[in-house]
């Protein structure tokens, strides 16, 4: 993360945040908090409980008052032609 901000370094950064509750919801209300332009969260596969209940990426893109970036994991190595 130092080196993407020194890389834009007009970008507006705050510092970590630890806070305790449930996932979606904290991430949510943090983001309304601080006016933030873009949640950025990373989503790995699910399955088994995840599927029936959802996922904290997913529960926060469906409830999002503001845009958001999910980043997949990657399951095999790309490959280039």
């Amino acid at each position: 993360m130092t080196e993407l901000w020194q890389r834009a370094p007009a970008l507006a950064r705050t510092p970590p945040i630890v806070a305790i509750g449930q996932p979606s919801k904290v991430i949510l209300e943090t983001a309304r908090d601080l006016d933030v332009d873009l949640i950025v969260l990373g989503r790995h596969g699910y399955g088994g409980w995840e599927h029936l209940l959802g996922t904290t990426a997913g529960k926060v893109a469906d409830r999002a008052d503001r845009n958001g970036l999910v980043i997949h994991q990657r399951t095999s190595k790309p490959t280039r032609e």
